[in-house]
């Protein structure tokens, strides 16, 4: 059976998650590697999930004390936190080979 975001790719559409961060790009279970087995084709870094994520878990606190004593704007900030979950995010979405120009992509 054909799960909701195959179903989505069959009618023309390119399902995009919009919620990474790092917990869950790297989540084997209930994570991106599961949606992109059921159909999804690309991510967003939403600045909302990365607060939540700042606030609820510990997976950027080793970087964010290497950043603070280099970085002063808060959005060089946020995309050096960001750029490690993206380049993860777009190792396994390589294996995204759909058809249309915006798969397999993370945007940040």
């Amino acid at each position: 059976m054909r799960t909701a975001l195959q179903q989505l790719a069959d009618h023309g559409q390119s399902p995009w998650i919009h919620f990474l961060t790092r917990d869950w790009v790297r989540d084997e279970q209930r994570g991106l590697r599961r949606l992109i087995r059921c159909g999804a084709t690309g991510a967003v870094a939403n600045p909302a999930a990365l607060a939540t994520a700042l606030a609820h878990t510990s997976a950027y606190d080793e970087q964010i004390r290497t950043l603070i004593p280099l970085l002063d704007e808060a959005e060089d900030f946020r995309r050096q936190l960001v750029r490690i979950d993206a380049q993860e995010a777009c190792d396994l979405l390589l294996a995204t080979d759909g058809e249309r120009p915006l798969d397999g992509w993370v945007g940040v």
